[in-house]
């Protein structure tokens, strides 16, 4: 099963080969839906970025999904890009109301 595959990078972390994009999820219920049937499904990594505009209800959504799937926020990866046009230094895991962010992209779109 690939999702459960992991990706041994330059750092420490052992990050899985497959995830989730949440780019153009901006509904709360969606949000939910689709973060609960990704990990129902084994999916550990989910991507968002600054641009995405749905951080704060992602922070939501996992609040609530992660219990409900016996999971903690240790067992899932999240990746951020950071896009300084957009948000500069924004801490997305504050508005995810989560502790900190897996691995965070300098992002800078050319288009």
């Amino acid at each position: 099963n690939r999702i459960r595959d992991k990706y041994h990078g330059i750092s420490a972390l052992d990050i899985p080969v497959l995830g989730l994009s949440t780019y153009r999820i901006n509904n709360i219920g969606l949000v939910q839906q689709a973060l609960s049937a990704a990990i129902e499904h084994g999916y550990r990594l989910f991507d968002t970025g600054a641009h995405y505009g749905n951080e704060e209800k992602l922070g939501k959504a996992f609040k609530e999904i992660l219990p409900s799937h016996n999971l903690i926020r240790e067992d899932i990866y999240i990746i951020s890009k950071l896009d300084p046009r957009v948000a500069p230094m924004k801490k997305p895991w504050v508005l995810w109301r989560l502790r900190y962010a897996t691995y965070r992209r300098i992002m800078w779109m050319l288009c």
